[in-house]
């Protein structure tokens, strides 16, 4: 097995791979990689077998402070800023709740360790050539941490995240099987938002994004996080250009013409995954808008579209498992440079 580190990446190696969204790796990594600039260095580390075949990818990023926040080791770990040296050094992921760490769909499942450990054996060289002492691995899936369980580990900080398995064939059947006590409230719940003067448009997100962006950053901005509403129409418009016209869509509630709130949906293989929320608060009313347009609407496209799992995210687990979803564990890995 061979290294390479390349600047860029393109679908026809994602392709090879056998990833379940080639659009969406490379849209996001292309997002990943202009956030990052000005701020640190993006490689992109591939392990390939002796004929050329690629067996594995995996993204590093050296990033100077302040870091992203879900990922600096002085607030996950507990460590010394002194301790982990000039720059941070991050594989898989910069801080988004995904980590690109890949092993190609080909390669056995007693292989597949071999080259996730290898993968991040040269993540830490370049961790060592940036001056850090530590190597971080956001949100690793349940797949990804074993990999890595070969690989002596400092430390490790865990997370949910809550998904809904699709396994109705109607939005009625999805709310009988919920308990009880839940029903009645999803229920009034919809009822309420159907009987309000909002429509509900599914539109494009590299057409929408300009419009909805403010929105967006209102909901960013309430709960204490800075938004650039430019700087996200740019990166929705971004991603969006790389992935078919309905695998990236928002769904948008109007009233008398104006977009009052909006969900964007995003298609992974067989996921949909609930990417973002905004919402005119002074606008909305007691309407159960959030409910609406991040749940129930998109429960009921999924079960249209044979979606297998709708991916709710990091944040109101209570709410979401009350509404049926499981929780799934996220890692996220420190790792010593000099082992």
């Amino acid at each position: 097995m061979r290294v390479e580190d390349l600047a860029r990446i393109d679908t026809e190696l994602l392709d090879r791979l056998g990833v379940a969204s080639a659009g969406h790796y490379l849209g996001e990594l292309e997002r990943i990689q202009l956030a990052q600039r000005g701020q640190g260095t993006t490689r992109y580390v591939v392990a390939r077998d002796g004929s050329g075949r690629p067996l594995g990818m995996l993204p590093v990023y050296t990033s100077d402070p302040p870091w992203h926040p879900v990922a600096d080791p002085v607030t996950l770990f507990g460590l010394p800023a002194a301790a982990i040296g000039p720059r941070l050094c991050l594989a898989g992921s910069y801080g988004t709740y995904a980590n690109f760490l890949t092993v190609a769909a080909s390669v056995t499942a007693d292989a597949a360790e071999t080259v996730a450990l290898t993968l991040v054996d040269r993540a830490r060289a370049v961790a060592r050539e940036a001056g850090s002492a530590y190597v971080v691995l956001p949100y690793l899936d349940e797949t990804q941490a074993r990999w890595l369980a070969g690989r002596d580990v400092a430390a490790v900080h865990t997370r949910e995240k809550a998904a809904l398995p699709v396994v109705w064939d109607s939005f009625d059947a999805y709310v009988a099987s919920l308990p009880a006590r839940r029903r009645t409230g999803v229920r009034r719940e919809r009822r309420r938002f159907l009987d309000s003067a909002f429509e509900v448009r599914e539109e494009r997100v590299v057409d929408a994004a300009p419009r909805l962006a403010p929105l967006l950053a209102q909901t960013e901005r309430r709960y204490g996080r800075e938004a650039d509403p430019r700087q996200m129409a740019f990166h929705y418009t971004l991603l969006g250009t790389y992935l078919a016209d309905d695998d990236f869509v928002a769904l948008v509630a109007y009233r008398e013409q104006r977009p009052v709130a909006c969900s964007l949906l995003l298609t992974s293989g067989t996921r949909l995954i609930s990417k973002a929320w905004g919402c005119d608060y002074a606008a909305a009313g007691d309407n159960f808008l959030y409910f609406n347009l991040t749940f129930y609407e998109p429960i009921i496209r999924a079960i249209a579209r044979g979606v297998e799992v709708l991916d709710f995210g990091l944040g109101s687990l209570e709410s979401k498992a009350q509404r049926g979803c499981g929780m799934e564990r996220l890692q996220t890995v420190l790792i010593a440079a000099e082992g």
